[in-house]
């Protein structure tokens, strides 16, 4: 099967944002991010939607997938505001797990470099048995590593809906057609014309 420039680049941008997508969800499901898991399950049904209409020449299909990226890329741009506290947002609320459940990012404790120190309280001088806080100590902190997973995502977003970033891809929707057929697949993969001279000799009209 034939592929040209755009239609390549459409199905290995998908599959990019699919592997992504998967990979993310298995950390908002570990920190129990009930919005953002319901949000990630949805967009991977799209880009396999769109992946299906890509390699099927399905338009319609690719025009949702489309549609979607605009819904994705706010989306990602609100979490990313929401984990630098921008905006009125803050970090600290419980916005992601949809007031469920107390928990935050995977990441937070589970960071890379991560190492927690018991060190007393700021009142211990009045405690015979002095409570002791946990201080967890990071090589990079958890909302950085969350803005990175969204600032991928909208990389990979506006390299999908920027046009002028593959002029050949919009010819990708409408399959080859054999000259003086309707548009689509010609039956059985190949026009007439491309079939080899050898065999019209042995069957002669």
């Amino acid at each position: 099967m034939g592929c040209c420039s755009g239609r390549c680049m459409l199905i290995l941008l998908c599959c990019v944002q699919l592997i992504t997508a998967v990979e993310r969800q298995v950390f908002d499901f570990l920190g129990y991010q009930w919005a953002p898991i319901m949000v990630n399950f949805f967009h991977i049904i799209m880009v396999i939607l769109g992946l299906f209409g890509a390699v099927q020449y399905q338009s319609r299909y690719v025009v949702t997938y489309l549609l979607w990226m605009f819904v994705w890329i706010g989306w990602n741009v609100f979490v990313s505001c929401l984990y630098l506290d921008l905006g009125g947002l803050s970090k600290d609320s419980h916005i992601l797990s949809l007031g469920v459940s107390s928990h935050s990012s995977w990441w937070k404790n589970n960071g890379p470099g991560c190492y927690s120190q018991s060190l007393p309280s700021d009142r211990w001088q009045d405690n015979q048995n002095p409570k002791l806080t946990t201080v967890l100590s990071c090589w990079v902190k958890y909302q950085y590593i969350e803005v990175l997973h969204c600032s991928t995502q909208l990389l990979v977003s506006l390299l999908r809906v920027e046009p002028k970033a593959f002029p050949g891809l919009p010819k990708y929707i409408v399959p080859p057609a054999c000259p003086g057929l309707s548009p689509g697949p010609p039956p059985g993969g190949t026009c007439l014309e491309h079939l080899p001279r050898k065999a019209s000799r042995r069957h002669p009209v």
